[in-house]
């Protein structure tokens, strides 16, 4: 059964942004990179501000190619629709 897209599926839960840079932490939960560093430089502590899943040391950060490409294309189609359709996706 297809799912339905939304742009909080493509969305920083620490931002509330579309993903810029995305990275993915060892629970699979996906953050902004920015983002997640200033939360761990913030809180001290290296865990995931979703789950609380707590990794011991800072994991090494890699930019998620896949999700930042999937994330471009799909806030082109938002920009799009909004623009020549005048309405929400």
């Amino acid at each position: 059964m297809a799912s339905t897209l939304s742009e909080e599926q493509f969305q920083c839960s620490i931002c509330l942004y579309s993903f810029k840079n995305p990275v993915s932490i060892p629970c699979g939960h996906n953050f902004c990179l920015e983002c997640i560093k200033r939360y761990w430089d913030v809180a001290q502590k290296s865990d995931c501000p979703l789950c609380k899943e707590s990794f011991g040391s800072r994991p090494e950060l890699r930019v998620n190619r896949t999700l930042k490409e999937i994330t471009e294309r799909f806030q082109r189609l938002v920009d799009w629709v909004a623009k020549y359709k005048g309405g929400a996706f």
